[in-house]
């Protein structure tokens, strides 16, 4: 049996295109919106020296033609994409995680329990330079208290790997 690390990550992890309008009291657009914060992120890492224009000049390639195609309104899950990664980018406490650590995202996870195998993906999980992991989750819709059993069980899944990993979670929104 294969489940999703929680109920709640198979959502926020899903691929599928927003059909609705309606992705649980967020605008339409909204799984696609946190989805390129994410290659935003990926692409122009928080700090001072990210360059707004190259950063819309980007942004719009980031879209996958199954996205363009089941969302209604994309220039706004743009713009408000863009905004969140100009919001998220400049706030100290997200350049400090960041600062002199290796950034992955997207990062497949997968865990024995209980005689099944849990999967997820974890947004963003950065190594700093004395080898400890720091899980990172992303959030850019509203708060909901599975967000942090979410990041809790990604957490659990990378300190199952061994009895030397260290490693800290981290709920960003």
């Amino acid at each position: 049996v294969v489940t999703a690390l929680t109920a709640h990550a198979a959502a926020d992890d899903a691929s599928g295109p927003d059909r609705t309008g309606d992705d649980d009291g967020e605008p339409a657009g909204g799984r696609l919106v946190g989805r390129l914060v994410h290659r935003l992120l990926a692409r122009f890492p928080p700090g001072p020296s990210t360059d707004e224009a190259v950063v819309l000049a980007t942004v719009a390639a980031l879209v996958t033609d199954e996205e363009r195609a089941h969302v209604s309104d994309l220039d706004t899950a743009i713009a408000r994409a863009v905004a969140l990664h100009r919001r998220f980018a400049a706030r100290p406490d997200v350049q400090a995680l960041f600062a002199g650590g290796t950034a992955a995202f997207e990062v497949p996870v997968s865990l024995g329990q209980d005689g099944r195998v849990l999967r997820g993906t974890i947004d963003c999980l950065i190594r700093r330079p004395d080898g400890a992991l720091v899980v990172v989750e992303l959030k850019t819709g509203p708060a909901r208290p599975e967000h942090q059993r979410q990041l809790q069980a990604y957490l659990g899944a990378i300190q199952a790997l061994g009895p030397g990993i260290r490693a800290t979670g981290c709920l960003l929104r």
